[in-house]
C-alpha cells in the first residue's frame, strides 16, 4: 500500500502490545470521559439488563439514552459482572457507586426501563425502587 521508503519509516515505529493495549486504555477512557461529561450536562434515562453469559457469570449492562445537538444519542455507559447475587439492591449498589465515582447525579435521570424482571422492578427492593428513593424527581 505504501511506497518501500515509507513502509521502512513506518517499521521504525515501536509498536510494543503494551504500547497498543495503553493506547487503546487511553482511548477508552476518552470516550467514557466524553460520554460522562455529555450525560452530565443534561437529563437522560437508562435502559437495563441483567443477564447470565455462557460461563454462567451474570452481567448487567446498562445503555444510556440522552439529547445530543437535534437528535438523541444511545451508548452503553456501564458493563459490569455482578456478585453472585443478582438482587436489587446488589444492581443498585454497582449503579449508585458507579454514578458516585463519576460525579453523576440521579436526580438528572428521567427514566429507567427494564427487562421487567423482579430484581429490577419489585416494589420495595427492587432497583427502580431504590433510584426513585436517591432521586429528588
Amino acid at each position: 500500500m505504501f511506497h518501500k521508503k515509507v513502509a521502512k519509516v513506518i517499521d521504525t515505529i515501536p509498536l510494543s502490545n503494551d504500547t497498543i493495549s495503553r493506547r487503546n486504555g487511553n482511548l477508552a477512557e476518552n470516550v467514557k470521559a466524553t460520554l460522562i461529561s455529555d450525560i452530565k450536562s443534561t437529563k437522560f434515562s437508562l435502559q437495563m439488563d441483567e443477564s447470565t453469559d455462557v460461563a454462567g457469570l451474570a452481567i448487567l449492562m446498562v445503555i444510556v439514552r440522552y439529547p445530543y445537538l437535534d437528535s438523541f444519542h444511545e451508548d452503553l455507559l456501564l458493563r459490569k459482572t455482578l456478585p453472585t447475587t443478582t438482587t436489587g439492591t446488589e444492581i443498585f449498589i454497582l449503579l449508585d457507586e458507579f454514578f458516585a465515582e463519576n460525579g453523576i447525579l440521579w436526580d438528572i435521570c428521567v427514566d429507567v426501563c427494564t427487562n421487567g424482571a423482579k430484581a429490577m422492578t419489585g416494589k420495595m427492593s427492587g432497583t427502580i425502587a431504590k433510584i426513585k428513593g436517591k432521586s429528588k424527581g
